[in-house]
């Protein structure tokens, strides 16, 4: 199982998708696991009428893998290790419960987990705080329980071998799709993929002390300079960095990577403002410098901010006491 868990871990970070996104996926998939069970007890049959006992049953086995990949999928997007994965997966306690009451405390623990997570990222506000620390590890016990209870349900009818077999069917096919995106190289062996957590770029930015100007670029031919005789620019969008300067001393990197520590993306992380009444002309600035009432508009009035923003927003004004 050991060698299942590093496939879906390498071709999640090969293949670039929001974890909102895959969490949507994972649930649909959850979701026709339970109806296979439903079909091949002549319930709910629709299209699958046709099929016998052993197709049905067979069916079971195939959707439960997709749940199974789509689990880890969505774990190792949030960024939490294999080896937290491997102990947990190769230490599942057995279920006791029947099929009915074991699917149905899944979706519970589903819903849990989603909700833990949207949560974490700042989309769902309490009136009673958590400390992002605590949010954190609420998710990834939601996740792994997801993951132990798939597995559970799976292993009473199959055989780990089973399982295994048919999980690399599927990571075959995995595979076969991230060549033709040109994602793999055809000729590579599975066990020579480049480690692929070095994470991604969130922010290419710089702050020039000189003159205060914070300046991003956001595509990967967007040349930005500061504009005074410090000379500081930046280049590389999300592809690469690439950036200089007259004076290290009188200059500060604001890049960021996705693996950078919350702290960190905290003190940096930027907003694009003009100005209180909408007519100043763009500027660049620190949400951490921004004043409470500000970061309060942002939340309330821009519909389309990135979960990032949005996380971190709302931890600076917890900590602010304002909830």
């Amino acid at each position: 199982m050991d060698k299942v868990i590093e496939r879906i871990y390498d071709y999640s970070y090969i293949e670039i998708a929001e974890v909102q996104t895959r969490f949507m996926k994972l649930t649909e998939e959850i979701g026709e696991w339970c109806e296979t069970y439903l079909n091949r007890d002549g319930i709910f049959l629709g299209e699958n009428e046709d099929k016998n006992y052993s197709e049905l049953h067979d069916h079971v086995l195939e959707e439960g893998c997709d749940s199974i990949i789509m689990t880890l999928d969505v774990l190792f997007r949030q960024g939490y290790s294999i080896e937290d994965i491997k102990f947990d997966i190769n230490n599942t306690g057995e279920n006791n419960l029947c099929l009915d009451k074991s699917l149905h405390k899944l979706m519970c623990v589903l819903g849990k987990w989603s909700a833990d997570y949207l949560e974490f990222i700042g989309f769902k506000v309490k009136k009673k705080f958590k400390s992002p620390e605590t949010l954190r590890t609420n998710v990834l016990n939601n996740g792994k329980n997801t993951l132990n209870l798939v597995y559970n349900i799976l292993i009473e009818e199959f055989t780990k071998e089973q399982i295994i077999t048919r999980l690399n069917e599927k990571l075959d096919v995995w595979q076969k799709v991230l060549e033709h995106k040109g994602l793999i190289l055809v000729t590579t062996p599975i066990e020579t993929i480049p480690d692929f957590n070095e994470g991604k770029i969130i922010q290419n930015a710089m702050l020039c002390k000189k003159c205060g100007n914070i300046i991003t670029s956001r595509d990967v031919h967007d040349y930005k300079e500061c504009g005074c005789d410090n000379h500081v620019m930046v280049d590389g969008g999300g592809e690469y960095f690439r950036c200089s300067f007259g004076d290290k001393d009188t200059s500060e990197s604001l890049q960021l990577m996705d693996t950078d520590d919350l702290e960190v993306i905290k003190n940096k992380l930027i907003w694009g403002t003009y100005g209180k009444d909408g007519n100043d002309p763009l500027k660049y600035v620190k949400l951490i410098e921004c004043e409470t009432e500000h970061l309060q508009n942002i939340l309330a009035n821009v519909k389309h901010i990135g979960h990032i923003h949005r996380m971190i927003i709302t931890n600076i004004l917890v900590e602010r006491g304002v909830y």
